[in-house]
């Protein structure tokens, strides 16, 4: 099953850019035309609120190997450079070894999920005050361009299987291995393709659930979902 269709289905968004400090309740800042950028670590440190946030491990979602993402050859190395550099690996270009492909996909597993129930959320807001009120950020909140993470889908394990268009030896094997630092898996799966595995990475983000903000000035009014077609992340 495609991996993005199925998190959409569940109202979340893959992540597809390399950052990964993605964290339930962060506050972002979402402008028009520019992807979202970190505000606050946490909503409490923006309001001050009687209501306790608890949060949820989702048993509704789940994301192994069988989920997967297919792209394109070079969209997909570059996709696959991006959670290279996320793990710390930033110079493992496998763009530099394989330079020309048919296509590749990304899968991920030992996956969970943690998420805060939308009517908590509003909740919280409706009884919130501000902690330490400044106009850049009362501007954002009219302009409702504040999202708060309500939920992530994390995974520990990566696969990558690159779909190659010609024969693969142990030459480039070898050359990866030694990009990678041996601290992925890397082996042929028949003549020209290659699997890449990673185990036990912590909990890595892959995909968010986002509400919008919307308030009227400095007065909460309502959540909006945004993330279950919108790929803002």
């Amino acid at each position: 099953m495609s991996l993005e269709k199925k998190l959409r289905g569940q109202n979340y968004d893959l992540i597809d850019g390399a950052v990964r400090s993605h964290r339930e309740l962060q506050l972002w800042i979402d402008k028009a035309f520019d992807r979202p950028n970190l505000e606050k670590d946490h909503i409490s440190h923006a309001f001050k609120s009687d209501v306790k946030l608890t949060p949820s491990e989702s048993v509704a979602l789940t994301v192994n190997s069988t989920d997967t993402e297919a792209y394109k050859f070079n969209i997909g190395l570059t996709a696959l450079d991006k959670i290279l550099e996320a793990l710390g690996l930033g110079g493992a270009k496998i763009s530099s070894v394989i330079k020309t492909g048919k296509s590749v996909e990304i899968s991920y597993g030992n996956s969970t999920v943690v998420e805060y129930g939308e009517g908590y959320l509003r909740d919280y807001l409706a009884e919130a005050d501000f902690l330490h009120p400044n106009k850049p950020f009362l501007n954002h909140l009219d302009r409702n361009n504040i999202l708060v993470l309500s939920g992530i889908v994390y995974a520990e394990n990566l696969v990558a299987k690159i779909h190659t268009d010609f024969n693969v030896d142990g030459s480039i094997e070898a050359e990866l291995k030694t990009l990678l630092n041996a601290n992925i898996k890397v082996e042929a799966s028949g003549s020209s393709d290659l699997t890449m595995t990673a185990e036990g990475l912590g909990k890595m983000p892959i995909a968010v659930k986002a509400h919008r903000l919307r308030y009227r000035r400095g007065k909460f009014i309502d959540l909006k979902l945004v993330t279950d077609h919108n790929n803002l992340f």
